[in-house]
């Protein structure tokens, strides 16, 4: 009966280092995460950019003008980001 008692001793003794250890080595990580690791700012514009443009059907250079208004929508926006598609407002 002491033999038993004193296996549960050194197991419960070894199990409490173990996971005092552990909780050791969460605290240490999540110290080293809080001071090396530095969350990039997304700036996010305060307003969408929407502007009206009017098509004049009948011409040519319609490629052109996607074109042209998606070079100024990419260079607003400063992103990786892209036009998807541009629809024609009547």
């Amino acid at each position: 009966m002491e033999l038993l008692i004193t296996t549960l001793q050194v197991t419960v003794i070894g199990m409490g280092i173990v996971f005092l250890v552990l909780f050791l080595l969460s605290l240490i990580l999540q110290l080293f995460e809080s001071l090396l690791y530095k969350e990039e700012k997304v700036t996010k514009p305060s307003r969408p950019v929407r502007s009206k443009v009017r098509v004049q059907e009948g011409q040519g250079g319609e490629d052109e003008t996607v074109a042209v208004i998606t070079a100024v929508m990419a260079s607003l926006l400063e992103d990786n980001e892209y036009v998807a598609n541009i629809k024609a407002i009547n």
